[in-house]
């Protein structure tokens, strides 16, 4: 009788940790890649304050603002994919365009609000 109650206890244990594992995955997973912000009004401002400079004009191949035909493919990659490129940097943009001393979320407003104007 000992040995089944320490089994019981020993499987409802292991369920317990399983069920939250697979919950704690889950929720990450169907958030990988999600931009946070979706105020587009900081966005546009720090857009204007720091990012209008390549993406108004594409230097260095950046894509344009509003240009769909050079942001489709890069959306097309996933909400991961984009968000990497932008916080850490890619091709010839630097990290967070070179402008580490604004916030991840501030950021991600400038990136919500680019993809935003994407016709």
């Amino acid at each position: 009788m000992r040995k089944k109650m320490k089994r019981v206890k020993f499987l409802t244990v292991a369920g317990v940790i399983s069920m939250v594992s697979i919950a704690a995955l889950t929720r990450f997973d169907s958030n990988a890649g999600a931009f946070e912000c979706r105020d587009l009004v900081e966005g546009e401002q720090i857009y204007a304050a720091s990012c209008a400079t390549c993406h108004d004009s594409g230097v260095a191949g950046s894509p344009r603002l509003g240009n769909a035909d050079e942001w489709t493919p890069l959306l097309a990659k996933g909400g991961a994919v984009l968000r990497s490129h932008a916080m850490r940097g890619f091709n010839a943009m630097p990290p967070k365009g070179g402008r580490l001393d604004i916030s991840d979320y501030a950021f991600e407003c400038a990136v919500s609000y680019m993809i935003s104007k994407v016709d």
